[in-house]
């Protein structure tokens, strides 16, 4: 029974993340196939600084509140009112700050709007915090509903501003107007799934002091933006909004990916969070993950190697140039995953210093050496820079959580085995 709990539960997940995933492609391919590469390319550019300005908001609070909730607090509706209230608090402040700097600066009226109505994203986020206590008392039937009913609403929507040719910030408000949708079926499903109604406590000596706790954070979220956005920030601003447009369809790909790893790191969270003063077992955890990485990134380079002409066309011709592009990025992946435990483990273990010198070392080297390859050789190279960036990060960062003599173990299928068991043991652990 609880092996059939599990694996819909997991199945529904993966599935959830899935339609997500889907969704969003097709919103970029028609995005890119009724716009100019060159619009489509600002439009990128616009998503990136939203992406920033996420990276930097607290956004990834998500690590300390769904490590408080998995512990059963007492108060859990004054444990998430604090972090709903810092998260917002600090978006408003970043959205304030951005509008203030498009109004100083000579641009374009329409993209400075574009760009503004793109980023009200940031104050409607943190009004969708209850996914998180719906993701720990492992609703996913509800997240499921949540994502096929938002997604169709949410698609709709665009299909009707491309076809009756709305202006672009349009478009770009409408992805603002998608959260808004979700934050209003998370919390109307939420009610529906709980008996005890949700009430918002706001204590402000209780929000200043979680804003200290959480200050570091935005570190963690940087260390995100260079693994995910430095090399197209860098290709947007050494060269033009086209080549940026074939380099952000190869990207999204990368982050598509990526997601379905980070799940399982997800899922294998609150358990490392429990075990972490046992080395050995941190290790073998890490190990297992990082060759289930390395195996499965090699079959999916493999595919899109053969195949990724057929899905890349789906964008339009012009995007085929992004293949090349895509197959390093994938190669990326690795790096990416190995660093996102290491971080991880850093966190758990409060060593806050340690993620600082990480972040700040990965974004300082992936803008250098992009920086040079673009200037020298032109922008496909951006992602050559990423890739090693990304290497020589995890070899002088990552060295002490493993002992990456016994290479061996990366590979064994009964490891494999293991991890499967350690995540439905984690899964169907009583509340």
């Amino acid at each position: 029974m609880q092996l059939i709990k599990f694996k819909t539960n997991l199945n529904l997940y993966y599935l959830t993340n899935l339609i997500n995933i889907f969704f969003s492609f097709v919103v970029i391919a028609l995005l890119s196939n009724s716009l100019t590469p060159k619009d489509f390319g600002f439009f990128s550019f616009a998503q990136n600084i939203f992406f920033i300005l996420y990276a930097i908001s607290f956004s990834n609070y998500y690590y300390e509140l769904i490590n408080q909730l998995s512990k059963k607090p007492k108060n859990k509706f004054e444990l998430i009112s604090k972090f709903f209230f810092t998260y917002l608090l600090v978006s408003i402040f970043i959205l304030v700050l951005l509008v203030i700097f498009f109004i100083l600066i000579d641009y374009d009226f329409d993209k400075k709007i574009s760009v503004i109505v793109l980023n009200l994203q940031l104050i409607f986020l943190p009004f969708t915090i209850l996914y998180y206590d719906l993701f720990v008392e492992k609703k996913f039937k509800q997240l499921f509903f949540i994502a096929i009913t938002g997604n169709l609403i949410n698609l709709l929507i665009k299909i009707f501003l491309i076809k009756n040719n709305f202006q672009i910030y349009w478009i770009c408000f409408s992805f603002a107007f998608d959260v808004i949708i979700n934050s209003i079926l998370i919390n109307f499903f939420y009610k529906f799934s709980n008996k005890k109604k949700f009430s918002i406590i706001f204590k402000f000596k209780d929000v200043i002091n979680l804003f200290h706790k959480l200050s570091f954070f935005p570190f963690i979220g940087i260390l995100t933006l260079a693994s995910y956005r430095v090399d197209i920030i860098m290709v947007n601003y050494l060269t033009n909004y086209e080549n940026t447009a074939i380099y952000s369809i190869a990207s999204r790909f990368t982050l598509a990916i990526s997601t379905f790893y980070f799940i399982l790191i997800r899922f294998l969270y609150p358990l490392i969070s429990k075990k972490i003063e046992n080395t050995d077992y941190i290790e073998k955890i890490f190990k297992r993950v990082i060759g289930i990485t390395i195996v499965f990134t090699v079959i999916i380079f493999t595919f899109f190697l053969f195949f990724g002409d057929y899905l890349l066309i789906i964008f339009g011709t012009f995007y085929l140039k992004s293949k090349s592009i895509l197959l390093t990025l994938i190669i990326n992946l690795i790096f990416i995953i190995i660093l996102e435990l290491s971080i991880n483990h850093k966190y758990i273990k409060n060593n806050f210093y340690e993620i600082i010198k990480i972040s700040s070392f990965y974004i300082f080297m992936n803008l250098s050496l992009n920086y040079f390859f673009i200037k020298n050789y032109g922008f496909y190279f951006a992602s050559i820079a990423t890739i090693i960036s990304g290497l020589v990060t995890v070899i002088l960062f990552h060295k002490k959580e493993i002992n990456y003599k016994n290479i061996s173990f990366y590979f064994s299928l009964s490891n494999w085995r293991d991890i499967k068991r350690i995540v439905i043991k984690n899964i169907l652990k009583k509340k």
